[in-house]
């Protein structure tokens, strides 16, 4: 999930929120930060683009995932700790 910038106050408390319950519930969260995302950029990029980067980001790092999961050793032989990953 994406979470909402810091001066959209409600919205982000409430991501904040959904963020925690998923971590208590669900085997893995991707959570990333729009925050801390547009701070990697300099004034110059386009929202565009960034937002391009961060869907290829995404993209990768789902792809990583389900790659583990269908890797052909056994979960306990595997070093993903899915209770860890959290980006």
């Amino acid at each position: 999930m994406v979470t909402p910038f810091d001066f959209e106050g409600n919205r982000n408390r409430r991501a904040d929120a959904v963020v925690d319950r998923l971590r208590r519930d669900a085997d893995l969260v991707m959570a990333y930060s729009n925050e801390e995302w547009i701070n990697r950029y300099s004034g110059d990029a386009s929202l565009i683009d960034i937002w391009d980067a961060l869907d290829r980001h995404i993209a990768s790092n789902l792809h990583s995932v389900v790659s583990r999961l269908h890797a052909p050793a056994s979960r306990a032989d595997s070093t993903f700790a899915p209770s860890h990953l959290s980006v």
